[in-house]
């Protein structure tokens, strides 16, 4: 129904629109809508308001405004643009003082077909705008010609927009660039680049850790032997001075009587096991006393090689 209605008002209009003079659309919608005579009237002057068939008395003038809700004006100077030339061809620079590195455009790169390189780990850029980042994972080297220079300059390639490159702060400062908006100027202070080194040149450091599997025994090697003073075996060090073990642990319930049975340990474990007690008794960790209620000791296997004993007690 709504669309048969819809579609019966779209002829009607379009019917208006290329009507002659003695055709009236408001016979047809109140054919349509079935009107009387008294809405037929109300229905007619709705109309003739709608395709603005009014009297020029009754309104002095017709806004149209745009689909586009527009900002108010405001007045703005335009960017440093240059044109500078990358292996002797023709590209739109971006003058960016806020830029800590210079970039090419991934578009110019693919036009002009130069050889890139790929980054070992990928940079992150962070824009202006909380949130807002980027990754340069291409870097490229090419012949660089502006003002008199010509040499070759490296470039982090990423996605530009507007520009086909971003001359940032490393060219204004290797070439001691002078940049004016009023009136707009870009003067050279130095066609050779320079040196980067002084009060206001940072080092930025990429944050990023990986473990080359051909030098890592070389570093656990080297992590044990710093290491071999605290990890002696129990039986060839003392116990620290003061700290005797005598300390005490007491029972809940003095008179419960725990139901004995002896520890076992398995045949392949009893060297270990022999070993183990003979230094814990030397060293004074473990003492022979008489008790009539003790609790049973586990014997478990460590894993990993070479094969360890553990001694807990089963509680």
């Amino acid at each position: 129904m709504a669309q048969w209605y819809w579609r019966r008002v779209s002829r009607i209009r379009a019917q208006a629109f290329d009507r002659p003079d003695d055709v009236d659309i408001g016979d047809s919608l109140c054919r349509l809508f079935d009107l009387t005579d008294g809405s037929r009237r109300d229905a007619t002057n709705t109309i003739e308001l709608y395709h603005t068939r009014v009297a020029q008395s009754r309104f002095s003038a017709i806004q149209r405004n745009a689909a586009v809700t527009r900002d108010f004006k405001r007045t703005i100077p335009k960017p440093i643009v240059v044109v500078a030339h990358v292996n002797r061809q023709p590209a739109r620079a971006l003058i960016d003082t806020g830029s800590l590195a210079d970039f090419v455009s991934l578009t110019l790169v693919e036009q002009l077909r130069l050889e890139r390189v790929m980054l070992e780990k990928p940079l992150t850029i962070q824009l202006a705008v909380q949130g807002s980042r980027s990754k340069v994972n291409f870097g490229v080297k090419v012949r660089f010609q502006y003002q008199g220079t010509d040499y070759t300059r490296y470039f982090d390639v990423i996605n530009l927009q507007n520009y086909d490159m971003i001359l940032g702060t490393p060219f204004l400062y290797q070439h001691r660039v002078m940049v004016g908006l009023n009136s707009p100027r870009v003067v050279l202070g130095s066609k050779e680049p320079l040196e980067m080194r002084g009060a206001q040149v940072s080092v930025l450091e990429l944050r990023a850790t990986e473990v080359y599997e051909e030098g890592l025994e070389q570093v656990r090697e080297c992590l044990r032997e710093l290491a071999q003073p605290l990890c002696s075996q129990a039986g060839a060090t003392a116990l620290p001075l003061l700290r005797a073990l005598n300390h005490s642990i007491p029972l809940i319930d003095e008179g419960k009587i725990y139901p004995w049975r002896p520890s076992k340990c398995p045949e392949a474990l009893r060297p270990l096991w022999i070993e183990k007690k003979n230094s814990y008794l030397k060293s004074g960790r473990w003492e022979f006393t008489t008790a009539r209620n003790t609790c049973p000791m586990l014997l478990i296997l460590k894993p990993g090689t070479p094969t360890r004993l553990r001694v807990v007690v089963d509680l």
